[in-house]
């Protein structure tokens, strides 16, 4: 899948599965120790700063003060949506910092939360995200971006599983994207979310040469199990831009 999708030498797809076993391995280390929620955070609630380091796409003077909302594994998805949707309502759309599996799961669920609060005000937010230490970290920043409510669209969807290979989920991304075909990735639990996540940053190195960035707007969707039973998932809306328009 990697080749005709990523466009990448036959060195830069060993580099990248090099990285995706790094990230297991990193991924495991997580697991075993403090569950992703880093030292910094606690409680149930979300934590603020102005310290945010910026995505590698912009500079640090135009961020350098931009809000953050800082989320743990334990955080409440309500109460941190409910901090996201007030900071764009009041025009300054923060960065949301996560680290590890459990943490960038809970962040996401929040933006997906936070996008039905601000349908009430005729508003919506899209997220663009990013590994600032390189695919083999689990430190993650989302840069949230408003906007006017996105309308639905037609999309294939592409089922990420906790062992999906996240660089073979990006170049997928990015051969639908080059063919203007519209894109959704479905993940439950955790770790499918974080393979997800870092699916999406290495989708938007993959068409950098061809002028587009990726963003995305999470929602959650029922369906009905095997069993009969019906049960939500979050279904992640690609959404890339050309910065050549």
């Amino acid at each position: 899948m990697s080749g005709p999708y990523s466009r990448q030498s036959g060195g830069d797809v060993a580099r990248l599965q090099a990285e995706n076993a790094r990230l297991k391995i990193a991924l495991a280390s997580v697991l075993a120790g403090d569950g992703g929620t880093g030292q910094a955070l606690h409680g149930n609630g979300a934590m603020f700063s102005r310290t945010a380091a910026p995505p590698r796409t912009q500079s640090r003077s135009s961020l350098a003060q931009r809000q953050t909302v800082m989320v743990a594994e334990t955080s409440e998805v309500k109460r941190v949506a409910g901090a996201i949707s007030g900071q764009i309502r009041d025009g300054s759309p923060p960065t949301v910092l996560a680290t590890g599996p459990g943490s960038i799961n809970q962040a996401i669920k929040a933006i997906a939360v936070s996008r039905t609060y601000l349908l009430e005000d005729n508003m919506d937010v899209i997220a663009q995200v990013v590994f600032p230490e390189g695919q083999h970290s689990g430190k993650c920043e989302l840069h949230l971006q408003k906007c006017s409510p996105l309308a639905e669209m037609e999309e294939s969807e592409l089922v990420v599983a906790p062992q999906s290979e996240y660089h073979k989920v990006a170049g997928a991304i990015a051969g639908r994207v080059r063919t203007g075909e519209k894109v959704c990735l479905a993940a439950q639990g955790k770790l499918a979310v974080f393979v997800a996540a870092k699916s999406l940053e290495a989708a938007t190195q993959y068409l950098q040469s061809d002028g587009f960035t990726v963003k995305f707007a999470p929602a959650f969707v029922s369906y009905t199990r095997d069993s009969g039973d019906t049960s939500n998932k979050l279904q992640i809306s690609v959404r890339a831009s050309s910065r050549r328009q």
